[in-house]
């Protein structure tokens, strides 16, 4: 070999071996030592099939012979195989070298390693089948938006051919109102933006509107420089389908829980008018716990701390026979209403009016304290009184001339409280001995007054004024009762609004 390309062949990157016309190796340089693992010794002198798999040594020989009779051998796809078993595709060029008479001595073999090209190629195949197996329609752009290629479902999807759509603006396929969204996602993918996701339409061929998700993806050479758009338009028609079945099932239930809302406010509100009927037979405060659930209408009672009221008009029974039945009617109605308003703000239970005569109790069903259920019967009575005067002299100037006072007896202790009756009507009611007790204290207590046991007198003395009456003999109970009368004054007057 002549000394000035001694250097050049040693110091080649592409391995190079030198092999005499029958295919033996000769001389290598140090790149086909370091690609294919063989020491200058160790692969000298054999047949340079040593380094070519076995499936490729016709092709080895045919090479030789094109090459020794004057053909032309650039770039052919070989492959070679390394001491270690690797086997390394190349590209082969054989090149016949001559003395300087001419004639031929030896082959100049150079092996240039395209395993990174082959790699490329594979994957360049893989993503090509994915991108024509796609099960999504995939479009490839130029920058300024015209069509460079598309896969398979692109062409089922939109019903245009490659030959049809390929070079046309990427328009052609987008509804005209979508046309500033398809410029809009253009230039942000070209600026670098990430464009994933977004809701579009497209126009098929035959003129159909198919709802997609949008992703642009761009695509770079080498060197980093955009060139192209890839753009996935996923079609989303199946789930626009179920958004709209959605839609419609929801107003349909919207529509059905509204027209539900309206039957039970409905309900409700016949169950309103319904509970106020009821609540003028039967006590509020029992009504109330009726239609909550929280009260049986079941025969039973129980023993209950309670404060009992009793209340009456002094001398009515001589209005009634002095009066017609109609006049009597409309004053009793309008005293009993007014005195029954007085004991439900207080919070006290109608068991049940007699005639003129009321008679209520506070702690049942609900108790707030034996004090604060004995304090609010009084302060009842006191506005009851109050109330009486105003009604007196209401009645005085409707040409009624009886002088109407009110009595009242109160007394603290434990009754039977509950239903009473029978399985098909009942009562909710307190009764036993300090109920009678209550009662004859309002019969013994002068009109106009207020007379209260021992037993209430101890528990609201601290914050309403009292005066002694004394002990007093009252019918069925055969030792004196200690009573008190409340003293009825302008600051009693205001606790009884508070």
């Amino acid at each position: 070999m002549a000394d000035p390309y001694e250097r050049v062949f040693m110091d080649s990157i592409d391995p190079i071996l030198i092999e005499d016309f029958d295919g033996n190796v000769v001389d290598m340089n140090k790149q086909a030592e370091r690609t294919y693992g063989w020491a200058p010794d160790e692969l000298i002198g054999k047949p340079i099939k040593t380094i070519v798999p076995i499936e490729r040594h016709a092709q080895a020989d045919e090479l030789l012979v094109r090459c020794k009779s004057g053909d032309e051998v650039r770039n052919v796809e070989g492959l070679r195989q390394t001491k270690d078993g690797q086997i390394v595709p190349v590209l082969l060029t054989l090149s016949l070298l001559k003395d300087d008479s001419g004639k031929p001595f030896s082959i100049a073999t150079i092996a240039k390693d395209i395993s990174a090209q082959k790699e490329a190629e594979a994957e360049l195949k893989r993503l090509s089948k994915v991108f024509m197996d796609s099960v999504d329609p995939i479009l490839i752009e130029d920058l300024d938006g015209n069509v460079l290629d598309m896969n398979m479902q692109a062409e089922r999807t939109y019903g245009w051919a490659p030959n049809e759509l390929i070079g046309k603006p990427i328009k052609t396929i987008v509804p005209s109102e979508r046309h500033s969204q398809a410029d809009e996602l253009l230039a942000r993918c070209k600026s670098g933006d990430e464009v994933r996701n977004i809701e579009g339409l497209r126009q098929t061929k035959d003129g159909n509107i198919v709802p997609v998700l949008l992703t642009l993806s761009l695509l770079k050479d080498d060197s980093g420089k955009p060139y192209s758009i890839a753009t996935i338009a996923k079609d989303i028609s199946s789930l626009k389908r179920v958004e709209s079945q959605l839609v419609e099932y929801k107003n349909h239930l919207e529509e059905k829980v509204a027209l539900r809302t309206r039957e039970l406010e409905e309900t409700n509100q016949r169950l309103r008018e319904v509970r106020a009927q009821i609540s003028k037979y039967i006590d509020p405060n029992v009504t109330e716990k009726i239609f909550k659930g929280e009260f049986e209408a079941a025969l039973g009672h129980q023993r209950k701390k309670l404060t009992l009221f009793f209340s009456d008009i002094k001398d009515f029974t001589q209005f009634t026979d002095a009066s017609d039945p109609e006049d009597v009617a409309k004053l009793l109605n309008e005293y009993l209403g007014i005195m029954a308003r007085i004991v439900r703000k207080w919070g006290g239970t109608i068991p049940q009016f007699t005639g003129d005569s009321i008679y209520a109790i506070f702690g049942a069903p609900d108790s707030k304290g034996d004090q604060e259920d004995a304090l609010a019967c009084v302060r009842m009575a006191l506005e009851m009184q109050v109330e009486m005067k105003t009604l007196r002299d209401t009645w005085w100037n409707q040409g009624i001339q009886f002088p109407f006072a009110i009595r009242c007896g109160i007394h603290s202790g434990r009754a039977n409280v509950g239903n009473y009756g029978s399985e098909g009507f009942m009562e909710y009611s307190a009764i036993g001995l300090n109920t009678n007790l209550a009662s004859r204290l309002e019969q013994a207590c002068q009109p106009g007054e207020i007379y209260l046991s021992h037993a209430t007198w101890a528990l609201v003395n601290r914050e309403i004024p009292c005066e002694e009456v004394g002990a007093i003999e009252v019918k069925g109970f055969h030792y004196p009762i200690q009573t008190y009368r409340v003293v009825q004054n302008d600051d009693n007057f205001n606790l009884s609004k508070s």
